[in-house]
């Protein structure tokens, strides 16, 4: 490892590589756990889909703001983490600016995704589940829009990689 790679590596638990890139690699969700709403998404309810990266807090939803979306990636399930790939959108100013904020917050960071309401498959609430204080358990999900907030519902969020060091030199 350079000299710059292992300056880089002090922020705490993000991997940072490339100052062009804007590339993020983040846990947005967990499959077999029960979140802060207390939904349960069983294994398999993610799949491997093409989602947009929404403006902080979701804010590229009509009704919260309607911003053009920062980027694009892709989500797909590693174990019983949903993990996203995402590209943000460089050469835009809210692109960067999402990007920057996502780099400065570090390993604070939490994670969210969006769906569409009604679209999700539910699953078997079992007497066990019910017992843990589970409400719903979803067994296919439509995810839409991955999405930086402050604080997420889905327990265990976080940013895994960014690509960038431009504060690093």
């Amino acid at each position: 490892m350079n000299d710059l790679a292992q300056k880089c590596m002090g922020i705490r638990g993000v991997s940072v590589k490339d100052a062009s890139e804007g590339r993020v690699e983040a846990v947005v969700a967990r499959t077999g756990s029960i979140d802060l709403e207390g939904d349960v998404f069983l294994p398999g309810s993610f799949g491997t889909r093409d989602v947009r990266v929404s403006a902080y807090n979701h804010r590229s939803w009509p009704h919260r703001g309607g911003l053009p979306p920062v980027g694009k990636g892709r989500i797909l399930e590693r174990g019983n983490e949903v993990i996203a790939e995402l590209q943000f959108f460089m050469s835009t100013a809210d692109g960067r600016e999402a990007f920057e904020v996502v780099k400065e917050m570090g390993d604070l960071q939490e994670w969210s995704f969006g769906w569409v309401p009604g679209t999700e498959v539910r699953g078997e609430l079992t007497d066990a589940l019910q017992a843990t204080g589970a409400r719903r358990a979803i067994r296919s999900v439509e995810v839409e829009e991955v999405s930086p907030v402050l604080m997420a519902a889905s327990v265990g969020t976080r940013t895994v990689a960014v690509k960038a060091c431009g504060s690093c030199g």
